[in-house]
């Protein structure tokens, strides 16, 4: 019979490397604990429930963010290239919620998108402008 020893926790690590052009997948924090129950722990996230309303916006767009903890956030708006235009905020945010008013007056009709970052968290809403 072979031997073995658990370790209380440990952490696996899958990389996914193709050989084609094409993009990478990664998954990254998958905990494991051997207690009572085996499962997959989440991670809790910075980034949660954006809004970008009015859609489609014509002078301004407000982009409204609940924040579950203070951190520093940075908010931009990108063109279908993903050139900033804007950059909204870049400031940190204490817990709650947040509105943020841009101004897209000076944007031409189209479909544009909102980054949030928070730490190494990206998340990506988008936004249409028309006149």
């Amino acid at each position: 019979m072979i031997g073995y020893q658990l370790t209380q926790d440990f952490r696996f690590r899958f990389e996914f490397e193709s050989s084609s052009t094409g993009n990478s997948l990664f998954i990254d924090d998958i905990n494991i604990y051997f207690k009572d129950e085996i499962g997959v722990a989440e991670k809790e996230e910075l980034i949660s429930n954006i809004s970008v309303y009015p859609l489609p916006a014509k002078q301004t767009a407000n982009i409204e963010i609940n924040v579950k903890e203070s951190a520093k956030y940075t908010i931009d708006v990108l063109d279908l290239t993903g050139r900033v235009v804007a950059n909204v905020i870049n400031e940190t945010l204490t817990a709650g919620n947040h509105v943020k008013e841009v101004n897209v007056s000076t944007f031409t009709n189209g479909v544009y998108f909102i980054r949030v970052n928070a730490g190494a968290e990206t998340a990506v809403k988008r936004l249409i402008v028309t006149k």
